[in-house]
């Protein structure tokens, strides 16, 4: 069972709060997160794919000027983050994630409202996401598309890493070694270095 919702945080206000149960009603794992403007944040929806991966969406406050923005993450059957994506209209006004589903070819799709460039002025959202375009170089972390894999994209891994940045926008550019296995680990930062100062080999093609 899963459950999806509102925690509230030490100094964060409201977080984003996703959890796993197992059949026995244990706790199988807890994620929360806390948006950059250190506000609200709350999940209200998941899905899931064949897989057992987990897709939350809600809204998070990014802060001035964005205000709140939909916040949708990817999570392994483990809990791993795959990774975030956030949407946020033009005129940086409120936007809020409230459904989400798949196909059968595995795209996403999340269901929201947002407010337009005048007050008041809300508006249905509709945003696909297609995983099969997320890695296009494996190893550009930061997901730039800019050939070649450099400092950036090292200097992306290790603040995600050892500092709690932001997760790589695609989780496949961020598994180095190509090795499939969640979370992106020391192996993939080893292979990365090696790779950049050691002529190690590159990074695996994309799937």
């Amino acid at each position: 069972m899963y459950v999806v919702g509102w925690s509230t945080g030490p100094g964060t206000n409201t977080d984003y709060l996703a959890i796993k149960y197992q059949p026995s009603g244990d706790t199988a794992w807890v994620r929360t997160f806390n948006g950059t403007g250190n506000e609200v944040d709350g999940a209200i929806n998941l899905s899931l794919d064949a897989d057992g991966s987990v897709y939350v969406t809600g809204m998070s406050y990014s802060g001035y000027p964005a205000t709140d923005d939909i916040v949708t993450f990817k999570y392994t059957p483990n809990g791993a983050t795959v990774w975030k994506t956030t949407y946020n209209n033009q005129s940086n006004s409120s936007d809020l994630g409230m459904g989400i589903g798949l196909d059968a070819a595995g795209d996403i799709y999340v269901g929201g409202t947002s407010i337009g460039p005048e007050f008041g002025e809300w508006a249905l959202v509709a945003i696909r996401y297609h995983e099969a375009d997320c890695c296009l170089i494996r190893g550009d972390v930061d997901h730039s598309g800019v050939e070649p894999i450099d400092i950036a994209d090292l200097v992306y891994l290790v603040d995600y890493m050892f500092n709690q940045g932001p997760p790589p926008p695609c989780w496949d550019d961020g598994d180095i070694d190509g090795s499939g296995i969640a979370p992106i680990d020391i192996a993939d930062l080893v292979y990365l270095v090696d790779y950049m100062f050691n002529a190690g080999p590159p990074p695996p093609p994309c799937p």
